[in-house]
């Protein structure tokens, strides 16, 4: 199958991967997104990161009752490989020039890969991402807080290489260049966007929302955390960090070893800050009086000053300071 258009005139083909992990409850009508797609030529990657409910068996029988106009392809990893090695493993395995990418438990709606596809014609830009309409696990649209889409305009006009996972679509050919992780990684979207940057490229932001997103409880950006036990959100917050710390390595290995991410890369003495101040930070309960110091000027120079000032205090006046807010907004 041909990769690329062979005239200007011709579309290119492209793929729409269908990317889940144990989301039986909303799987079929993320399929029914990906099957209402109005663009051609169009291949669609149902995928599995081996799910230990039905969701691959109801991937498998959706598409073998389908008769669009579409080819549609069933795959499942071997074992569970996270949501970045996921979508490279995908990658590898796809023929379009372009990946639309979708979550399996959100829904696209029908023009959302004919108006994206459009927005590539600039080399530069190897991805990009849109808004979204938020909705609940009935489906119902949620009043969700519009001030985020201006907070996505000014982290964009900030850092033209950002984007929002959730809705993203990429360059294949930038997703193939990028190697699998030893470690599994979910914050994709942040190691596309360090890599995006590094070679020299850009990522668009559409105002436009194409997909229905669905926020519950058991999606990884909207779990709910209790918010009055201290202990449980510091860990949290400590645990994320270390995700962060994992992202920054994993990034900074591929640049040091890919000649075009590494001649472009213009951002190393920052990428380098981001990887101590994770590592210290999210050990700030141990930290030795120099270390809360390096920590200190660290976050000055990132800007994460208010992140970290309760914190260089110690544990003790860091859990005082966090029960008296709490107790000052009951």
């Amino acid at each position: 199958m041909n990769n690329s258009s062979q005239l200007n005139n011709e579309r290119p083909l492209v793929t729409f991967a269908l990317f889940a992990y144990n989301q039986e409850q909303y799987i079929r009508e993320a399929i029914e997104g990906a099957f209402s797609q109005t663009y051609e030529p169009l291949e669609i990657i149902l995928s599995d990161d081996r799910s230990s409910d039905r969701t691959f068996e109801i991937m498998q029988e959706m598409a073998a009752a389908y008769q669009g106009p579409h080819r549609v392809f069933v795959r499942q990893s071997d074992v569970n490989r996270g949501t970045f090695n996921h979508i490279l493993d995908v990658a590898q395995q796809s023929h379009g020039e372009y990946i639309v990418v979708a979550a399996g438990d959100d829904i696209s709606l029908p023009e959302r890969t004919s108006t994206v596809i459009p927005y590539f014609k600039d080399k530069n830009v190897l991805a990009l991402s849109s808004d979204e309409v938020v909705i609940d696990e009935k489906g119902k649209v949620r009043n969700w807080d519009e001030a985020r889409f201006a907070q996505r305009d000014i982290w964009h006009k900030s850092d033209n290489s950002w984007l929002h996972g959730a809705t993203a679509v990429y360059r294949t050919n930038f997703l193939k260049m990028i190697p699998s992780s030893s470690n599994k990684i979910n914050f994709e979207d942040t190691v596309f966007s360090t890599l995006i940057r590094a070679a020299g490229g850009e990522s668009l932001r559409l105002k436009l929302s194409l997909i229905k997103y669905r926020h519950h409880s058991n999606n990884l950006s909207a779990r709910r955390i209790d918010r009055t036990n201290i202990k449980v959100m510091e860990e949290n917050f400590i645990n994320r960090w270390k995700s962060y710390l994992k992202v920054e390595v994993f990034c900074n290995q591929v640049i040091n070893e890919n000649p075009l991410f590494f001649y472009n890369d213009k951002n190393h003495l920052v990428r380098n800050q981001k990887i101590e101040y994770y590592s210290l930070i999210s050990n700030w309960q141990s930290l030795t009086l120099y270390s809360k110091l390096k920590l200190f000027i660290i976050a000055i120079r990132l800007g994460h000053i208010k992140v970290i000032l309760p914190r260089v205090f110690g544990k003790k006046i860091f859990f005082l300071l966090k029960r008296i807010r709490l107790q000052a907004h009951k």
